[in-house]
Formats: C-alpha cells, structure tokens, sequence
C-alpha cells in the first residue's frame, strides 16, 4: 500500500518552500494578467467584471493547492521522477508558444515537441517516458480542477458562431498556479540518517532512464502552471466544464499508458511523443467545432426576452432574475428587445411589474436596463459580439476530407 498519509504530510510541510520559487511568482504575474484582460472585456460589455480579479486570484490560489497536493499524491505515487534540467526545456518552449497563440501554452504540446526534438534531433537528452507521465498526470490533476471550478467566473458573451448567427455563451478561463512536490534522481545511494519513507516493492512504476544501479530520490518542490479555455454555446458553463473535464481524464490515462508502454518498448516513445500533442489539439478542435456549429442553448426564443446572466449584487439579482428567465411583459407590454425595457424603466415612476416564464419580478424605476444587472441573449439589437478565429491544422484535414 501506498503511504498516502505521509507523502501528504511531506507535501504540507514543503509549502513554504514554494514562497521563495521566482517561477510561482512568475506563473502568478501571467494569471494576473489573463484575469485582467477577461475583466476589462466585461467592463467593455456589461459596464463590470462579474467577479474581481483578486477574488479569481484568491480562488485559483486556493484550488491550485488541492491541485498541488493531487498531483503530488500522484507524481509520488507512480514515481514520476524528474532527472536533469529538461523541465526547463519544456517551460522556455511553452512559453515560446504562447506568443504564437495563448492556447498553445501547454505541456501537452511543449512536451510533445521537445520530446520529438530528443527523439529526431538527440537534443536535449532527457528522459521522455518521465516526461510523458508528467504531462498526463497534469492533464489529470487539469480535468479534476476543471471539474471543481472550472465554471466559476464565466463571462457572458455574444458569439457569432460558424453558421453567422449571434448567440448567447459564456466564455471559461480559468488559470492555476499548481505547487507540485516532484521527485528528483540523486545518483549515489540515499545518505544514512536522511529521512525516508517505506515504499511498495513494484515503486517507481516509471523507473528514471540512464542511471547507475544506486541511485536516491529525493522530494524537490516544483511549480506548474494550468489554464482552461473555452466557449460554452450549446451547454451550461458547469456541465460544459464537466464534459471537457471527462475527455481530458480520457486523454490523460491514454498518454499515461503510452508512458508505461514506453520503458518497455522503444515504438512507444514515438508513439507518446506524436499522441500528446496531436490528442490534446484533436479534444480542443472537436469541442470547439461542436460548440460552434451546434444547437445553441440561449439562441432567443418566439416570444419574449431571454436573460442570458444577471451581474452579482445587481438590482436583478435581489428582484429575483437569474440564467434563463424570459421576460414576456413590462407592466403589461410585451417586450422582446432590451431596448424596449429600457425605455420603460427609465420613463417610468414606479416599480415596474416585469412579468417572466417563472412568474412575477420587480424592478426599481428610473435605471436603465444595463444598470439593472441584466445581461440579455442577443436580439435583433445587439451590435458587439465575439467572432472567435480558432485556428487548427486539423481544420486543412477536415477539408481534405470534406468535413
């Protein structure tokens, strides 16, 4: 049995040691910047953020460390070691790839990528089974957080999908900075005195490449940067979230074995290296393509005004609105556009009776409809929309085949 009580313990113990990691401040400044961007779009669409970036922040912190700790158990647990310096390799080359496209900031890619590089080139000698096993036990600890809080902060938006029209979706970020606990490959046998902890006799599954017959493994703290982005059009953003987080799981227990396959077979090492990119750019590409082309969930109704979201402490909010409510009259005129509620709440001297699908709702006089909290599916008013550019080279595949 695995001592899970005492790699937890070790893991605790070792927080501190990440508050003087440059990179944990280096992968904090980088979320910092993302929520800020994801801020200033909603500041630009409905007048604030719904949520503040330091309540983000507070909040991917917070989930970072149950993340930290997961992938920890599982990093400790398998035996995923980490010899030599190519981490670093595969960090300069993430971040070399996010000046391409910010979705290509991925360990799936960059180490697939150095992992090739390794292969074809020899350059940088690194060993890729350990490599393979990170990138799919991130990509675990990735789905389990998506699952957690991966729909927390959506920001409504107004898309205009593949078929030109303008629907209602959110858009999902989140970003976390992971504090891992890693394991490291000290040639020589383990110093007497040091402090060990008793491990089963099949540890490590994934045994290091290229050492001598004694070796140490010590516990290091390393510091992972995780990010989820996408657009929820034809489902919530919760069970949006969910399904993404399930194909990932999928994906990650797929590279997994790849990475097992591999200390046994020399194929397995080309055949992980090409699945971690190519699998997680093939999840990305079919989700999209699903989500644009598919049957939206808030596209309008025949008869009525759709609320796509309500803003947090909003006149709204303590009427009573919330996702998905359709106003059918204001004080007893059918409304269809925001713009006709809008007149009538700002010309009127009363509470205004806003009649819904889900029953009667109140809202002060003399705001104006995007001062109320209200945040409606796109009509025949909108104007500003999201035109996504999502660029794959399976799109020129899907072309080849006429899809």
């Amino acid at each position: 049995m695995l001592p899970l009580d005492a790699l937890g313990l070790a893991y605790l113990r070792a927080l501190p040691q990440f508050l003087v990691t440059p990179l944990f401040y280096v992968v904090l400044a980088l979320i910092v910047s993302q929520y800020m961007r994801s801020a200033q779009l909603e500041r630009k669409l409905w007048g604030r953020p719904r949520l503040p970036v330091w309540k983000l922040l507070l909040l991917s912190l917070v989930y970072g460390v149950v993340g930290g700790l997961l992938g920890s158990l599982l990093l400790l647990g398998v035996g995923v070691a980490l010899s030599g310096g190519w981490m670093l390799y595969v960090w300069m080359v993430a971040l070399a790839l996010a000046f391409v496209s910010p979705r290509l900031m991925c360990f799936a890619y960059a180490g697939g990528i150095v992992a090739l590089s390794s292969l074809l080139l020899g350059w940088p000698e690194l060993d890729i089974p350990a490599l393979l096993a990170l990138v799919a036990l991130l990509h675990a600890v990735e789905s389990v957080l998506m699952v957690l809080s991966g729909h927390i902060g959506a920001v409504p938006v107004s898309v205009k999908n593949s078929l030109g029209e303008i629907v209602g979706g959110f858009s999902l970020q989140k970003f976390w900075p992971v504090p891992l606990l890693a394991l490291a490959v000290i040639p020589g046998a383990v110093p007497p005195g040091v402090e060990t902890i008793p491990m089963p006799d099949w540890w490590p599954l994934i045994m290091p490449a290229g050492i001598g017959a004694e070796f140490g493994l010590w516990m290091i703290p390393v510091v992972a940067g995780l990010g989820y982005g996408e657009l929820a059009i034809t489902t919530s953003p919760k069970q949006r979230a969910r399904q993404s987080a399930g194909k990932l799981a999928l994906f990650s227990l797929i590279l997994f074995l790849l990475a097992w396959l591999s200390t046994r077979m020399a194929l397995f090492l080309y055949v992980g290296a090409i699945f971690a990119p190519l699998g997680h750019e093939l999840l990305v590409w079919t989700t999209n393509r699903r989500e644009m082309r598919g049957q939206p969930l808030y596209g309008g109704t025949a008869a009525g005004l759709q609320i796509l979201d309500v803003l947090p402490s909003s006149p709204a909010v303590r009427a009573g609105f919330s996702q998905g409510d359709v106003i059918l009259t204001a004080d007893g005129t059918p409304i269809a556009t925001p713009g006709q509620l809008d007149l009538l709440q700002k010309s009127s001297d009363r509470m205004l009776r806003i009649e819904t699908t889900r029953g009667a709702r109140y809202l002060p006089a003399g705001i104006g409809f995007k001062e109320s909290g209200l945040i409606p599916v796109p009509t025949v008013e909108t104007e500003a929309y999201l035109e996504t550019r999502f660029a794959s080279p399976l799109d020129y595949l899907a072309r080849l085949w006429g899809r």
